[in-house]
């Protein structure tokens, strides 16, 4: 047990003096204002982590100081703020206060990753900045399934909190699930809908997955981290071997996929450091603690740019918190949730408790298939051949297998007509591969405006250049960019990984310096420049 230090004015006693010496000390605290004065906090904490007090018992002493007294919190976290916001107002403050784990932080692998992070500050900083959106909602369901906060920072490793990341095994969204395994889970993925970039629903199936996972490997949470990264399969065997062999079964005697066996120590690492944030003297952005988006459930289809108009909002706010959508309306017979911030969300809801549900959606969709002709399909959606053509800027009759057309209604008058003339300037950075007709289809518009908006002599574009574009706000489609490595397979063409990722040839051959399909070959990397709401 550690001693204590009594001052008094100039006198300086001793605890462990005889009782007369404790009753002369009394007297004088009494007589004299005398204050008393902690060990230094760094030992007294030092000391409290090495005590066999179980993890889970000083996680919920802590959980009941921050929810019944914020404001009566011990030295210790008084200390680690320092005059900084209150603890509940900053979600980061909130989380380093509430990781109790262990870190392992003597462990090589461990401290390799603390070393990087602590060497990498501006990526510590530029993750967690872009985490703002969706730190809070996710924090919230972590808490309120009972799971260690550290599991608030895993789409950090996953996806660097950006709900658009794709990977090259196809993996997407916050918590980056394959195919295969969203499907096994019930994540939907469709022609309209994407459940894997939905911040709402894939959170509450990562949630329920790593429920099971844990429960499976004996509520050990490294074992379970590691299942979620390796697949429950590869960790089972990996355990039974070493049963096989009477070695140990905890995570750090496991041998691994080496993606496994880092994916741990990364997470570890990252708790680590933010856990020790002021000690480590690192400077961390600012969150606030509170509910960033509301979630307003819509049972009928709608068309997106009638959410954006009506909540007053931009296509890029739109998409930061319902990247799911992949058309231009949301999809059929569901319940779609919409995210929009506080003020949009009010506004939103305004429009859909007066307008009436018929003006939701001025057109339908329609993927055009073997034997269409337009007339057909105008007769079939009672439309007209000229309002197909003009909604869709077709120049001709000709069709397109797979291509989805939007077929334009008669009835009623939509709400968004009005907006139709009304238009906005938006930038874009030109691409490798990149060409005027490509870009001016994307954006509705035609080679003519753009260079003559723009300034151009010729049609010859550099990539890394920024183009101007004066489009109607309805037909707003921006890119959203992701860089992505891609290991060649055997059997892949340049033709077959351009219509997997819905590039081009050419962009691949652009951005490889690759002059012909010979010079690919199996096990080599590809740079590829996706865009993500359209894989």
């Amino acid at each position: 047990m550690k001693q204590s230090k009594f001052t008094c004015k100039t006198f300086h006693i001793k605890a462990s003096r005889s009782f007369l010496g404790l009753f002369l000390l009394c007297v004088l605290i009494f007589s004299n204002g005398c204050t008393i004065t902690s060990m230094d906090q760094n030992e007294s904490d030092s000391e409290f982590k090495n005590s066999e007090f179980p993890d889970q018992l000083e996680l919920q002493e802590k959980t009941q100081i921050i929810d019944v007294e914020p404001d009566k919190l011990n030295d210790h976290s008084q200390n680690q703020q320092s005059d900084k916001t209150p603890l509940n107002e900053d979600i980061l403050d909130l989380i380093s206060y509430e990781l109790n784990l262990n870190h392992h932080e003597k462990e090589p692998a461990v401290k390799y990753q603390i070393d990087w992070l602590l060497s990498n500050p501006v990526y510590l900083k530029n993750v967690l900045q872009k985490s703002e959106p969706y730190i809070h909602y996710i924090h919230k369901k972590i808490k309120q399934n009972d799971f260690p906060s550290e599991l608030t920072l895993l789409p950090v490793i996953e996806s660097a909190y950006d709900p658009l990341a794709y990977s090259q095994s196809h993996a997407s969204g916050l918590w980056q699930f394959i195919p295969s395994t969203a499907k096994y889970l019930g994540l939907e993925r469709s022609l309209w809908f994407d459940a894997r970039r939905d911040v709402v629903e894939s959170t509450n199936v990562a949630i329920d997955y790593l429920k099971y996972l844990n429960q499976r490997f004996s509520n050990d949470w490294l074992l379970t981290l590691a299942a979620y990264n390796g697949g429950e399969g590869t960790l089972s065997k990996a355990i039974q071997k070493n049963k096989q062999n009477s070695k140990n079964t905890q995570f750090w005697g496991l041998e691994l996929p080496t993606e496994t066996e880092n994916y741990v120590p990364k997470l570890l690492a990252l708790a680590y450091v933010i856990k020790n944030k002021d000690k480590l003297g690192l400077n961390l952005p600012s969150i606030p603690n509170k509910p960033v988006f509301k979630i307003i459930e819509l049972n009928q289809q709608i068309e997106i740019s009638t959410i954006i108009e009506t909540a007053g909002i931009q296509y890029n706010t739109f998409t930061k918190f319902n990247p799911g959508y992949r058309r231009s309306v949301t999809p059929p017979n569901r319940t779609s949730n919409i995210l929009l911030p506080a003020h949009a969300a009010k506004l939103f809801q305004e429009f859909i408790s007066l307008e009436d549900t018929n003006n939701w959606l001025p057109f339908s969709e329609y993927q055009i298939e073997r034997g269409d002709t337009l007339s057909r399909i105008a007769a079939d959606h009672d439309s007209s051949i000229a309002l197909i053509k003009a909604r869709n800027n077709l120049q001709s009759e000709i069709l397109k297998i797979g291509k989805i057309l939007q077929i334009p209604h008669n009835r009623g008058t939509p709400i968004t007509s009005k907006r139709l003339m009304s238009t906005q300037i938006v930038s874009h950075e030109i691409l490798p591969g990149d060409t005027l007709s490509e870009i001016a289809e994307i954006y509705k518009t035609s080679v003519k405006n753009i260079m003559l908006q723009n300034g151009l002599v010729s049609a010859n574009i550099k990539a890394g250049e920024l183009l101007q574009i004066q489009i109607q706000t309805s037909k707003v489609e921006q890119r959203h960019e992701r860089r992505i490595f891609y290991k060649v397979k055997p059997g892949d063409s340049l033709y077959l990984i351009a219509e997997r990722f819905s590039i081009s040839v050419k962009q691949i051959k652009q951005m490889n310096s690759v002059a012909n399909a010979k010079y690919i070959h199996p096990g080599q990397t590809l740079v590829l420049v996706v865009d993500a709401m359209r894989i």
